[in-house]
């Protein structure tokens, strides 16, 4: 069933229409609206999003993965303040604040051939420091309240720990 659902939609045409006309622009817009939001409410907390990388060189090329402008995928890895972890900052989030966000741990990926599409340069070590967002998941109009949300977290989880 599926697969005939899925075909239909290729052989219409639909597909190849509502990515670059309907989600693209949508996404694109959250992206914004989001960015905008944490560079207003995190990083006077001293908190950063990563940069995605770019695309992989192909096999055998001796070009470098680096950092890229051109943003893609559904979400925002935020690196944390010095001293406060992910799991506490998710803790009081939900507990306290009704917000779901994922501790960057939950999220790596590993084992053979795993590579993050992150900028991180100790990507192989703990992600504690990082939580990741969605900004495909909620409302547009939700995006900034989640944002000041997370910051109550960050600086709820920064007055316990004195940082």
């Amino acid at each position: 069933m599926t697969s005939t659902f899925i075909c239909r939609l290729l052989s219409s045409g639909f597909i190849q229409w509502y990515i670059p006309e309907v989600l693209c622009p949508a996404y694109s817009k959250r992206y914004h609206i989001l960015r905008a939001a944490i560079e207003k409410h995190l990083h006077p907390l001293g908190m950063t999003f990563t940069k995605p990388l770019s695309p992989s060189p192909p096999s055998g090329s001796s070009d470098k993965i680096m950092p890229s402008e051109i943003s893609g995928g559904y979400f925002f890895w935020l690196r944390l303040p010095p001293g406060i972890s992910a799991n506490r900052v998710t803790r009081i989030a939900a507990e306290e604040l009704s917000l779901r966000i994922a501790a960057g741990e939950g999220s790596k990926v590993t084992g053979e051939g795993a590579k993050p599409d992150y900028d991180y340069a100790d990507a192989d070590g703990p992600l504690d420091s990082f939580v990741r967002i969605c900004l495909a998941y909620v409302d547009e109009d939700m995006l900034e309240e989640g944002v000041q949300r997370l910051a109550q977290a960050v600086e709820k989880a920064k007055q316990d720990t004195g940082c």
